[in-house]
């Protein structure tokens, strides 16, 4: 976990690397919005990973060779609560939800209440960015790594709305989503879904078997592993 001091100091640095990119630096909190110099025409929301926090991915984000974004694009990064981890003997860290066991087969038992929680506040985000696109959900788009790549897909086939696209990476689909009782639109968001072929934590065949299942339903999916 990093100290506020050493938060303070690399966030200086960000600060300083983004004045010689194509961003506005803002903080919020513990959230980050790269705003872009450019006319706003669309926004990213990206999550991270269990124990992890938004900064980590600023640097990506930054350094035009690594990024994905266009200039036009708004970024933003948010950061998940802290709370007691069951898996990892309650230590309190950055999460999404709790989670309780991980399995041999690849599944994890978590609290879905927590899910909610942290989609309601994605929620609110997206809302926020539609808003100040003129209305648009579909110029919104949703990612993440791990637990951000499970929210970023549960927030977007849950929404009443139809974000324009989900990025996610090394994450899983929640047993709780009823993918029958989806709305048909959904089948319409196009999702980059990756995943690493030596994934320790969520086995790549165990993700590649929920995404094959959505593929079978019509859903728009583009999966890549290696």
């Amino acid at each position: 976990k990093k100290s506020a001091g050493q938060m303070k100091f690399g966030v200086r640095g960000f600060l300083n690397k983004a004045s010689a990119s194509n961003y506005q630096l803002q903080r919020d909190k513990n959230d980050f919005y790269l705003k872009p110099l450019k006319e706003h025409t669309s926004s990213l929301i990206f999550m991270h990973g269990l124990g992890d926090h938004a900064s980590s991915f600023l640097d990506f984000f930054l350094t035009p060779e690594y990024s994905i974004a266009p200039e036009s694009m708004k970024i933003i990064l948010l950061t998940a609560p802290s709370m007691p981890v069951t898996v990892n003997g309650y230590m309190i860290m950055n999460s999404w939800y709790d989670i309780f066991s991980l399995n041999m087969d690849g599944t994890k038992e978590y609290d879905q209440s927590h899910v909610e929680k942290s989609a309601e506040r994605i929620h609110k985000v997206m809302e926020n960015e539609a808003r100040v696109l003129g209305g648009d959900m579909s110029k919104v788009l949703i990612g993440g790594f791990s637990q951000g790549c499970s929210m970023s897909l549960y927030s977007a086939l849950t929404h009443t709305e139809d974000v324009g696209g989900v990025l996610g990476m090394s994450g899983m689909l929640f047993d709780c989503i009823e993918i029958p009782k989806l709305k048909e639109s959904k089948k319409n968001i196009p999702m980059f879904l990756y995943h690493g072929k030596a994934d320790p934590m969520v086995p790549c065949k165990f993700s590649k078997a929920q995404y094959s299942e959505l593929i079978r339903e019509g859903f728009n999916i583009s999966f890549t592993e290696e």
